[in-house]
């Protein structure tokens, strides 16, 4: 079965269901709440999971009330534990999201910099991952777990969404697959433009680099020109997790094998059907339903 080994920060989610998103010194009461487990490369293990494979993590949390909950929650969703770190008098990161009734959100998230300081106290047997998906919060235990994809021929996945402080060549130079959110895109190069943005990348990197546009789909290099991919058009009730679930159904695709767009448009739908589900990753559907999905498109 194919297995990934999924490696950055994990969260929990306090989900605030408002009747508009916040803006300035203003209190605002909710109308929902909710708590769902989270973290962007975890969330991509999730959805592959749904989708029909296997996921392992490769992380850290506190030896606190949320890293617990952290922990049961994605062990009660079948992805394995056992390479996560507990960091004695850590705090586990946990944001607030607040989400608006189309569907848009807005999260405040705090992480303890010590959770991510030091490497993790091993790498997991890779030999059983067919794919690595990291996400950028944890460096020095993305670096060597791509290194080792790499070394094994396999596809090291990256969900550049958050520009790291230290380790960012690393992770480009290891990386087989880029996908940048504009966001990640932008901070990293510092140009407005994402096909300058993905030119600038390209020229120092030799993988495959992409960014998703949100309601403007995808765009990517191959062969040195500019593709593209529209958004599929759905009922919008809640995009927290939308991205997470897009990378974890690419990676899933790319690790049994799948050429880039089929991988893509994998990836896209199955964050547009969770687009139309509230609660964040858990709302990532299964493999028959992205299939049933994609036969109702044009």
């Amino acid at each position: 079965m194919t297995a990934i080994l999924c490696v950055g920060v994990l969260v929990l989610d306090v989900i605030f269901q408002v009747d508009e998103l916040p803006s300035g010194g203003e209190k605002m009461l909710g109308h929902g709440l909710s708590e769902a487990i989270g973290g962007p490369a975890a969330i991509g293990g999730l959805a592959a999971i749904r989708l029909g494979g296997q996921a392992a993590l490769l992380s850290r949390v506190g030896d606190d009330r949320v890293g617990g909950t952290i922990l049961d929650g994605f062990r009660a969703a079948g992805l394995d534990v056992e390479s996560v770190d507990v960091l004695p008098g850590g705090i586990s990161s946990f944001s607030a999201v607040a989400v608006d009734p189309g569907g848009e959100r807005q999260i405040v998230n705090y992480t303890d910099p010590r959770l991510h300081e030091a490497p993790p106290s091993r790498i997991p047997d890779m030999e059983r991952f067919s794919a690595v998906l990291a996400d950028t919060i944890y460096p020095v235990a993305a670096i060597p777990a791509l290194r080792a994809a790499k070394e094994r021929g396999i596809p090291g996945v990256v969900d550049f969404d958050v520009n790291p402080k230290t380790g960012s060549r690393e992770i480009l130079d290891l990386a087989s697959h880029v996908a940048f959110s504009r966001q990640g895109l932008r901070s990293l190069t510092g140009l407005d433009d994402p096909e300058a943005g993905l030119r600038a990348v390209s020229e120092r990197h030799g993988g495959w680099v992409g960014v998703t546009l949100g309601e403007n789909g995808m765009a990517w290099l191959e062969d040195g020109v500019l593709r593209r991919m529209p958004a599929f058009r759905v009922e919008v009730v809640d995009t927290l997790g939308a991205g997470d679930v897009f990378h974890g159904g690419f990676a899933y695709a790319l690790a049994r094998g799948s050429a880039i767009e089929p991988a893509l448009r994998l990836g896209a739908a199955a964050a547009a059907v969770k687009c139309t589900r509230k609660g964040g990753g858990p709302g990532a559907p299964t493999l028959a339903e992205v299939e049933a999905f994609l036969r109702e498109q044009p």
